[in-house]
């Protein structure tokens, strides 16, 4: 053979290892239907992975709360008023304030901060603020791995805010231990407003131990993801319906979790609750995003979300009138 046709041969085979046009288009076809297949998948697995994350944070949480109350006098929960007041479980508001230029002085020898409260991880710890800190080590238990939320700091820009989670305004004392403080008394919110002793009539607010009677402590809960546009402070109210067409959010739970939330219970399980209602609207994540959408400011009737969380925040007094509303019940379906 002579050497002009060996070029020819070995530049024909070069030739046929090549792609065509056609070949190379259906590869990327290919890879790109599977590459569709796929990613759903790895994003529910995403969303499942900070879920658990989310529940093992509150899961911390609460055996911090139950170690506060185990080592406090008459097994005294951690205080959750709702007024700018402390020590409380956790201080620190979530939209734009601060401890150091709030109306309650700062008591000699504490430590004090310049910054604001919303990106301030240190102050989730502080023993003199917040009542979990001797507890707790690691501040970034405070905040879900899905809230992408933030808060813009001047020349650092926008920064993650600190945490995610309120606590029910049914549970915990004022500031003092007691049921009033030097504000209102506890659970004002449970009954369209009431700041009359006891504070949640006709509804129970649980301060202690001894005070949890009614019901199982299975079936309260104590703490929650709030919604980016509704958290503040520390203390989720809940006003619980009159009658089935009188449903509706003070404070609005989050619905991070593919329009679900985690709830975290007295005796310490957590749970994803969906909601079935479509009245929460959407998580946004706009920085420095303040209370917009709480205080009434949407609602409908016979909300089944609305009596899922309030027949889990209380249960009636012994005293309460007959033929009060109870959420939960054969009525409200």
């Amino acid at each position: 053979m002579n050497r002009t046709s060996d070029k020819r041969i070995r530049s024909f085979g070069r030739l046929r290892c090549a792609f065509t046009l056609i070949e190379l288009l259906v590869v990327i076809a290919i890879i790109a239907i599977l590459a569709a297949m796929i990613m759903p998948v790895l994003h529910h697995a995403e969303e499942r992975a900070q879920a658990i994350q989310c529940s093992n944070n509150l899961r911390q949480l609460m055996l911090a709360w139950r170690m506060y109350a185990d080592d406090s006098a008459g097994n005294t929960y951690a205080p959750n008023p709702d007024y700018e007041a402390f020590p409380r479980w956790v201080a620190g508001s979530m939209n734009g304030g601060s401890v150091s230029s709030g109306s309650i002085a700062i008591p000699s020898g504490w430590p004090t901060y310049s910054g604001i409260d919303a990106t301030n991880w240190a102050l989730l710890v502080e023993p003199h603020y917040s009542c979990l800190g001797p507890y707790i080590s690691n501040a970034k238990i405070y905040k879900c791995p899905a809230d992408l939320s933030t808060w813009t700091t001047g020349a650092g820009g926008e920064q993650p805010r600190v945490r995610s989670y309120s606590m029910s305004q049914a549970v915990g004392p004022a500031e003092n231990g007691l049921i009033k403080g030097a504000g209102q008394y506890m659970g004002h919110w449970l009954s369209a407003g009431n700041i009359n002793p006891p504070g949640g009539t006709p509804w129970r607010v649980f301060i202690n131990d001894a005070s949890v009677v009614g019901i199982s402590p299975a079936n309260v809960w104590v703490l929650l993801e709030e919604h980016a546009d509704s958290i503040n402070d520390a203390a989720f109210a809940v006003q619980i319906p009159t009658s089935p067409s009188q449903t509706k959010w003070i404070d609005v739970p989050a619905t991070r979790h593919n329009n679900s939330c985690e709830f975290a219970f007295m005796d310490g399980h957590a749970v994803v609750h969906a909601w079935q209602y479509a009245g929460i609207p959407p998580e946004i994540w706009q920085a420095d995003s303040t209370p917009s959408i709480g205080n009434g400011a949407f609602n409908g009737p016979k909300d089944p979300d609305v009596d899922w969380v309030a027949a889990h925040t209380s249960c009636l007094a012994s005293t309460a009138p007959s033929g009060t509303y109870i959420p939960g019940s054969p009525e409200s379906q």
